[in-house]
């Protein structure tokens, strides 16, 4: 992916690549890769939020760099790092932070698929049909007890193992067919009551899959993350979380073998200058 930073506006800043094709980093979909967002300075991490300084406040305008596998490639100089919670361990995790790095940590909130540690509790009690047939993925009910329950579990795991903040991922299952009665309304009371829960654990919270609900969830967590507005043409609709001063991350997805990471993807719209 091509990473564009914000500072204090939506896309209004200098998105760069590493020019190294050995330092990008695979996400999301099978053959595409990421390198880091970044503009003129890389930033360093915000002080805690809260009145007691209870949680990692994330500044406007960090550099950042994702990656979904382990081993983590630290060589991407990135002061926010987006990584799986489930298979990054402590050794990782102190690595990175002797860096001085922040780390948000992965993972799907929406979703129930393979390599889950709470895979069995949550399905099939807890979830739709299966997405794919024959593919182990498959939506879950965010009202269910049992889900709110493994999810709690992975706030657990992840003040254990030292992140930062989470990335809760797929929390867009309202507009899919899904099988199940997921809703608008209560996917923003399932996320406003996770951020509560994390931040109650210490944690700062993203927004991930969520730019239709900004609005409703703009107060409730501490950054955003984007991944493909400008080919979806919704990156306008992330301005009031930098309007509040809080960072939103963007990346944009492309296969790496056909179509390598360059700077002028950041220059599409008339906000994301080209450095």
């Amino acid at each position: 992916m091509v990473g564009c930073t914000t500072t204090g506006d939506v896309l209004d800043a200098i998105g760069t690549d590493t020019g190294d094709p050995g330092a990008a980093t695979s996400a999301g979909a099978s053959g595409s890769g990421s390198s880091a967002g970044d503009d003129s300075s890389t930033g360093t991490p915000g002080d805690p939020c809260g009145s007691d300084g209870a949680w990692w406040c994330p500044e406007p305008g960090m550099s950042w760099q994702v990656q979904r596998y382990v081993p983590i490639d630290d060589t991407v100089a990135a002061a926010v790092i987006s990584v799986p919670l489930f298979t990054t361990d402590l050794a990782a995790m102190a690595a990175l932070h002797a860096q001085d790095r922040r780390v948000l940590c992965w993972f799907s909130a929406g979703i129930s698929t393979w390599g889950e540690p709470d895979r069995d509790v949550v399905n099939p009690a807890a979830t739709g049909p299966e997405i794919v047939p024959g593919q182990p993925e498959r939506w879950m009910d965010l009202d269910s007890p049992i889900v709110r329950d493994a999810m709690i579990v992975r706030l657990d795991q992840a003040r254990a193992l030292g992140c930062d903040g989470v990335e809760p991922s797929d929390i867009d299952g309202y507009l899919a067919d899904s099988g199940l009665a997921l809703t608008r309304a209560g996917t923003v009371d399932f996320v406003t009551w996770l951020a509560d829960e994390a931040h109650a654990h210490g944690l700062a919270i993203a927004l991930h899959d969520g730019n239709e609900l900004v609005g409703e969830l703009g107060d409730a967590v501490d950054l955003a993350l984007d991944y493909g507005c400008l080919a979806s043409g919704t990156c306008a609709s992330l301005a009031p979380i930098s309007d509040a001063g809080k960072l939103v991350l963007h990346a944009e997805i492309v296969r790496w073998a056909t179509s390598p990471p360059s700077r002028s993807r950041c220059a599409r719209p008339a906000r994301c200058s080209r450095s």
